[in-house]
C-alpha cells in the first residue's frame, strides 16, 4: 500500500510540475519520459518511501537547474549561428560566443557532479553507482527508439519498410 502511495504522489507531483509551463504536446511528452524515468528509478534503486521523496525532490532541483543552463546555451548556440552566419563576422563576438558556449557546457557537467554529491548521504555506494549507469543507458535507449522510430516513419512514407524490421 506504501508503494501504491507513493507512485500516485509521484505521478501527481510530476502532472502538477509540468501542467505549469510549455506548450502541451512538448509537456506532454516530456511528462510521459519523467514519469518512465521515475518508475524505472524506483525500480533499479528500490528506495524506500522516505529516501525515494528526499531523492525526488533532490533530483527535480537538478533537473530545473540543469533546465535552465541548458535555455542559455540554446540561445549562445543560436546567437553564435547567427553570428556565424552574418556576412560581416565579428572575430570578437565569435570568440565571446565560444568562450560562453564552453562556461556553459562545464556549468552542466559541474551540476551533473554536484547532484550526485548531493545524494551521498540518501544512497548507497552501489545506489549511486546504478544511478549513474541508468542515467546513460535510459537516455541512450530512449534516443535510440527515437531514431529507430524516426527511421522506420522515413521509410513507411516512401514505402521501403521491410517486413523483418
Amino acid at each position: 500500500m506504501k508503494k501504491l502511495t507513493f507512485f500516485m504522489f509521484l505521478l501527481l507531483s510530476a502532472q502538477i510540475s509540468f501542467g505549469q509551463a510549455g506548450n502541451r504536446s512538448q509537456r506532454n511528452s516530456g511528462e510521459k519520459y519523467r514519469q518512465l524515468e521515475k518508475i524505472k528509478l524506483l525500480e533499479v534503486l528500490d528506495l524506500d518511501e522516505d529516501l525515494a521523496v528526499k531523492f525526488f525532490i533532490r533530483k527535480d532541483k537538478h533537473h530545473e537547474a540543469q533546465r535552465t543552463i541548458m535555455e542559455k546555451h540554446k540561445t549562445t548556440l543560436d546567437e553564435l549561428e547567427t553570428a556565424l552566419n552574418n556576412e560581416n563576422k565579428n572575430e570578437a563576438e565569435l570568440t565571446n560566443l565560444i568562450n560562453q558556449n564552453e562556461k556553459l557546457e562545464i556549468e552542466l557537467c559541474n551540476g551533473k557532479n554536484k547532484f550526485i554529491n548531493s545524494v551521498k548521504d540518501i544512497l548507497s555506494t552501489e545506489q549511486i553507482s546504478k544511478l549513474i549507469l541508468f542515467e546513460y543507458k535510459f537516455k541512450r535507449d530512449v534516443r535510440d527508439m527515437l531514431i529507430k522510430g524516426g527511421k522506420n516513419r522515413y521509410l513507411n512514407r516512401r514505402g521501403e519498410r521491410k517486413n523483418n524490421d
